[in-house]
């Protein structure tokens, strides 16, 4: 621990109980920014700790590093709060129960190609072209709001092909499968006590049909958004009606639009890079969490 003193008033050389008693002033002065700053570090150290102790024998341990950054959508101002970083998956101190928010295409169904075999089926009815391989690569670096401009679709004719889609998802929603280790991962986030619900675009029958078959039976409610950037009312809606504290809620997708969506509704966002929008295009939306595997879900 170093003190820096600063000058010291002009005092007789032979003041020796006035040089003292600067001295302690000065100190005295510096002690409470100085203790900030050690009980800081303090809890750092003491949070390493923790996760050594937990993941003790494992070269996990090493990827770990520590940054004084502000976590959450509305942090207190002048709070100095620690981010544990793994991966570049961050994660709280804190770790209580959560109201988690989960888009399903592309996020908990494996979808997303399903849908883009759809979409090709129907386009030569809708007078519209199909996608190719290359063109599906650069929609995932677009945001959503750029792709009807790029598939020359109408936005007053997005409606009637997202309902079209919706419908022929459903003839083969018994058939889709998860994504690889997201139940598990729903399961251990419902055994910690959170609330888990899902909200998409896609309809509740269709979601409902799924999680029977593949027997995920961990979320307390399913809502259907007809507009795909309408999300963020449907969240506000649910937050009063259920008078849920904001910063305890978290939206979880795999496209930018879901990040736009939690900000929109001052919740935090976590992002997941195995559906539709790239990593690239989903950090430059800044979502508070990113996801690369299912395994970090729990960790929320």
């Amino acid at each position: 621990m170093v003190f820096v003193i600063g000058k010291a008033d002009p005092v007789e050389a032979d003041d020796d109980v006035s040089v003292v008693h600067k001295l302690k002033r000065a100190l005295l002065k510096q002690i409470p920014a100085v203790l900030a700053r050690e009980w800081a570090v303090l809890q750092a150290l003491i949070t390493i700790g923790i996760i050594r102790r937990a993941f003790r024998g494992s070269s996990a341990v090493e990827q770990w590093t520590v940054n004084p950054l502000v976590l959450g959508s509305n942090p207190s101002p002048g709070a100095t709060q620690i981010r544990l970083e793994r991966g570049g998956f961050c994660y709280d101190d804190e770790m209580k129960p959560k109201v988690l928010l989960f888009d399903f295409d592309g996020t908990i169904a494996d979808t997303v190609f399903e849908v883009l075999q759809i979409y090709n089926r129907i386009a030569k009815d809708e007078g519209l072209r199909p996608i190719s391989p290359a063109e599906f690569e650069k929609m995932r670096q677009m945001n959503a709001s750029e792709v009807p401009a790029f598939l020359h679709v109408s936005i007053l004719k997005l409606p009637f092909i997202v309902k079209r889609v919706r419908n022929e998802l459903k003839k083969q929603i018994a058939y889709a499968r998860p994504i690889q280790g997201v139940p598990e991962a729903i399961r251990s986030l419902k055994k910690k006590g959170n609330e888990l619900y899902i909200i998409s675009t896609n309809s509740v029958p269709n979601i409902n049909t799924f999680l029977t078959k593949n027997t995920i039976h961990d979320f307390d409610g399913v809502f259907s958004v007809s507009d795909i950037f309408g999300k963020h009312r449907k969240i506000l809606r649910l937050i009063k009606t259920h008078e849920w504290d904001p910063a305890d809620v978290v939206y979880i997708g795999d496209e930018a639009r879901d990040i736009d969506a939690a900000k929109h509704a001052k919740i935090a966002s976590a992002a997941v890079t195995w559906g539709f929008n790239s990593e690239a295009l989903l950090m430059a939306h800044h979502p508070d969490r990113l996801v690369r595997a299912p395994s970090e879900l729990p960790l929320l």
